[in-house]
């Protein structure tokens, strides 16, 4: 439902991607690309970020409609998700992206 802005989330690499914020009652498109569910927090004017799940599909509607971790990442205090758009994007690609974010930051949910 609600875009609630952007934040970069930077890769163990050290390259920054561009993510949007949504609410978790957001339409999700039928794009391909990155997310992350995340808690978020705001501590004297500053908004944190703890990340949760990183993913990758090319299809967030299709994906996100039915994740297998949505109720544990809720459990966790999930209160938005992350979306970097990546339209035709290679599976590989878009593997390259969530696994440098995972390496940097070891979401709790990433087995």
């Amino acid at each position: 439902m609600a875009h609630l802005g952007s934040h970069n989330v930077a890769g163990e690499s050290g390259t920054k991607y561009k993510f949007n914020i949504y609410s978790l009652t957001h339409s999700f498109p039928d794009s391909a690309g990155v997310y992350i569910f995340t808690k978020r927090t705001k501590k004297n004017g500053t908004y944190r970020y703890r990340y949760l799940y990183v993913g990758e599909t090319n299809s967030f509607k299709d994906r996100l409609s039915s994740h297998e971790k949505w109720d544990k990442a809720k459990e966790k205090g999930m209160n938005c998700v992350f979306i970097h758009r990546m339209s035709n994007s290679s599976k590989a690609s878009r593997q390259e992206v969530e696994d440098d974010i995972k390496e940097k930051w070891n979401p709790t949910l990433n087995d």
